[in-house]
């Protein structure tokens, strides 16, 4: 793996972990609006819609992008939508799962603190640093004080949750790799472009209906707020962010959105965290700041 694009000045790894905590905000609150949308609009309106808006906007922003496109880049933008797709397809079924709750499934879908080291040193070869392999082992045990030690173990929303984080691991290092030698802003495009034809054509193919009351504003903000904030932003200030940071760097810093999503999920839905929870989230705030010093 080129090491050299991570060589970049203070500034540029500040600039590369605000983006990336800027997106992890907008996810945490996802996970809100998604877990009370769901009984409003239909989980297939709610995949497509979600990716619909966003393609519409970043090709009135960035439509002119497209005409350097070649396949090279077309196959990576489908690869990424697929990844993309299929994470957030599980992480919102287990949204939907009354045994889990949606800070649960925020700190399951942050496993891939550790799972994305791993991968990368399977994959390319590359061993994280002491630092980040400590921040990994505080990480683990947070993650565990979070979701393992809640009321009825682990259920099928956990689960549920955990393939999706998975996918997010995989998604990570696609990133990684992608970014490398193609632009940030046409790959965001084309991810948002691709899974919404894997959303559309599921859609079609579960036989449910595809009508949808864009009037109630009950269907209307969660479409906005996830199609708009959580999947144009949101996605957009990642791939920029992962551009200057290493990608066991990036994964840390993206598993503060289980910390947004609890504490969101905790204010908002009346969720209820209990002091050995409260410890977890330290711990994984502590990882965070850790790896950062990589």
């Amino acid at each position: 793996m080129n090491m050299d694009k991570y060589n970049g000045t203070l500034k540029n790894r500040l600039f590369g972990s605000a983006e990336i905590l800027i997106a992890t905000a907008l996810w945490g609150y996802g996970y809100v609006v998604i877990r009370n949308s769901l009984d409003s609009v239909s989980f297939y309106a709610l995949m497509t819609g979600r990716y619909l808006i966003s393609s519409v906007l970043l090709l009135i922003f960035l439509g002119k992008r497209l005409r350097g496109v070649n396949r090279r880049i077309l196959a990576e933008g489908a690869v990424l939508g697929a990844l993309l797709y299929i994470s957030q397809y599980f992480q919102t079924t287990a949204l939907a799962q009354p045994d889990t709750t949606a800070g649960r499934v925020a700190f399951i879908t942050a496993l891939y603190v550790v799972l994305v080291p791993l991968l990368s040193c399977v994959i390319f070869h590359r061993k994280p640093g002491k630092l980040c392999i400590f921040a990994i082992c505080l990480a683990v045990p947070g993650l565990f004080l979070l979701v393992g030690t809640g009321k009825g173990g682990i259920g099928t929303g956990d689960f549920l949750a955990l393939i999706g984080s998975v996918g997010f691991s995989a998604h990570i290092l696609a990133v990684d790799r992608f970014t490398e030698k193609d632009d940030v802003l046409t790959l965001t495009m084309l991810q948002s472009i691709s899974a919404t034809l894997y959303a559309g054509i599921i859609w079609l193919l579960s036989g449910n209906s595809l009508a949808v009351n864009f009037a109630d504003p009950r269907v209307l903000f969660p479409l906005i707020y996830l199609g708009a904030f959580s999947t144009m932003i949101g996605f957009l200030m990642q791939l920029l962010g992962q551009k200057r940071l290493p990608p066991e760097i990036s994964a840390m810093l993206l598993s503060t959105e289980s910390v947004f999503g609890m504490l969101f999920s905790v204010m908002l839905l009346q969720e209820s965290l209990t002091i050995i929870q409260i410890a977890g989230c330290f711990l994984m705030l502590a990882a965070v700041l850790l790896a950062e010093r990589e």
